[in-house]
């Protein structure tokens, strides 16, 4: 190829730089999920609604994965929010964001190992999974680090990923602390968490 001024070439290199930009744009959505990503503020809406209508005892918590086609660091988990019934000084119980109150929760989960990358892999796109008891689970050292760093102790657990191109950009997890409250279990659980993973797919 014959280039016949500097304009063809800047065109040239300028037509590949973009072309980059679209392919990653195309195969990794994901990578620019975070705290303040503007659609987070609507999940989290949804995410309150759920857990006003399981109940006290609930927590329904978000996390962004970074697991995406070009992430060549390692693989994490970051909370965005996790929402439950508090006791607030003066207006009784109320939904509200308990991440505030744990600081541990500003801290992302390492989820290298293989028996961490199994178990999220083994989610299919918007299709939650219910587990009546988390000691099924807790030996999964992801599972076992957010079991350490959570105020809560949850019983039981609904847990729903989204991915976008085969690769998992958020998870919600529907845990409940009350063995009397069961007013989301199983397909309750299910239903609410189908929902949100709906509507957070239609984001993207």
């Amino acid at each position: 190829m014959k280039w016949t001024n500097l304009r063809d070439i800047s065109l040239f290199i300028s037509a590949i730089i973009f072309g980059s930009m679209a392919a990653l744009n195309y195969f990794d959505k994901g990578r620019s999920i975070s705290v303040h990503n503007v659609n987070n503020a609507k999940i989290q809406a949804v995410l309150q609604e759920g857990i006003k209508y399981c109940g006290i005892g609930y927590y329904s918590s978000l996390f962004d994965i970074k697991d995406h086609l070009t992430n060549t660091g390692s693989k994490k988990a970051t909370m965005i929010e996790q929402y439950g019934w508090l006791p607030i000084i003066g207006k009784g119980w109320k939904v509200a964001p308990t991440k505030t109150f744990n600081k541990n929760w500003s801290k992302s989960i390492s989820i290298d190992d293989k028996l961490s990358l199994d178990f999220i892999h083994s989610f299919k796109d918007t299709k939650p999974v219910y587990y009546p008891s988390i000691k099924a689970i807790e030996h999964i050292p992801l599972i076992n680090q957010l079991l350490k760093r959570s105020d809560v102790n949850p019983r039981s657990a609904s847990v729903v990923v989204v991915k976008e191109n085969s690769n998992i950009i958020y998870a919600n997890i529907l845990s409940n602390t009350d063995p009397k409250n069961q007013k989301c279990e199983n397909q309750k659980g299910y239903k609410i968490l189908q929902k949100t993973a709906n509507f957070i797919k239609d984001l993207l």
